[in-house]
């Protein structure tokens, strides 16, 4: 994958996280998601437990986004 298609990529990946930010905040409250291609493919409350979950499927980490979301009511400021 070129640098082109990766920052596509990631693009895509944000963007689907801010359309389903809400959906995920139900399911996934104060957790890591991973998301790659419009879909979460793991998710844990732990981000180096994450991490080894994706890298023992053999999930290219370098296309996958991870991002915490937090429980309602919990803004997070960078």
């Amino acid at each position: 994958m070129d640098e082109l298609q990766l920052i596509t990529r990631m693009e895509e990946n944000e963007a689907f996280i801010r359309k389903k930010y809400s959906e995920l905040q139900n399911l996934y409250p104060d957790e890591y998601v991973a998301v790659d291609n419009g879909r979460v493919i793991a998710h844990n409350k732990n981000a180096k437990s994450l991490s080894s979950t994706l890298k023992s499927n053999g999930v290219e980490l370098t296309t996958v986004l991870v991002q915490f979301i937090p429980k309602r009511g919990v803004e997070i400021v960078f």
